[in-house]
């Protein structure tokens, strides 16, 4: 009877066996401006930034939400604008679940009756209500 090799087993064997071989940084689409204070979510094949400040508009880019597609290849698209968050926020939290993008905490700029917002974006609606996404 052959040993039956788990599949850490064999990872190890093959990184000791390749000791040139590493994982390695790449660089890929760069985004459109350097921003601080964002949130980057994966959902659905793309990457989407959400909210902080951009280097060339600051705070006035707080508001925006870009997306990216993800190739299998690990190189991504170009960026593209969609429907912007209702106020500028930065330093926030972002996640994505079941077809939403949310956007929580972080500062607030125009927070509605001093109470900062939660924020989703149904992104299945923006690939099939005829918005921006292919």
């Amino acid at each position: 009877m052959k040993p039956k090799l788990s599949l850490i087993a064999v990872i190890s064997l093959l990184a000791f066996a390749l000791p040139g071989l590493a994982a390695q940084w790449t660089s890929i689409t760069p985004l459109p401006d350097a921003y601080d204070g964002q949130s980057l979510v994966y959902a659905s094949g793309y990457l989407y930034q959400a909210g902080g400040q951009s280097t060339s508009d600051g705070l006035l880019d707080g508001s925006n939400v870009i997306y990216a597609q993800v190739y299998s290849d690990g190189t991504i698209g170009s960026w593209s604008p969609t429907t912007s968050l209702p106020e500028a926020v930065d330093y926030h939290a972002g996640v994505a679940a079941s077809g939403y993008v949310y956007v929580l905490g972080g500062q607030h700029y125009n927070p509605v009756d001093g109470i900062p917002s939660v924020y989703s974006l149904d992104i299945r609606c923006l690939r099939y209500c005829g918005s921006v996404l292919p």
